[in-house]
C-alpha cells in the first residue's frame, strides 16, 4: 500500500469524528454545549488520523515481508 492510499484511508477514518467536532462547534456557538472541550476534540481528530496512518504502515510492512 503506498503512502497516498494510506493517507486517504486515514482521512476517511477521521471524517465521522471531524463531523462530530463541527457539530459540537455549532452547539458551542449556540451556547448549548460548553466550549471548553473544543481544543481536546481537535487533538483527538489529529491523533486518530495519525494513529490510523501509522497503523496502516505497520500492517503493510507485516503483510509483505522482504
Amino acid at each position: 500500500m503506498n503512502q497516498r492510499t494510506r493517507r486517504h484511508i486515514a482521512v476517511a477514518a477521521t471524517l465521522p469524528t471531524a463531523l462530530a467536532v463541527v457539530l459540537y462547534c455549532v452547539l458551542a456557538a449556540a451556547g448549548i454545549a460548553p466550549g471548553d472541550l473544543l481544543p481536546s476534540l481537535a487533538v483527538a481528530v489529529v491523533a486518530l488520523g495519525a494513529f490510523t496512518y501509522f497503523r496502516l504502515r505497520k500492517a503493510n510492512s507485516d503483510s509483505h515481508p522482504e
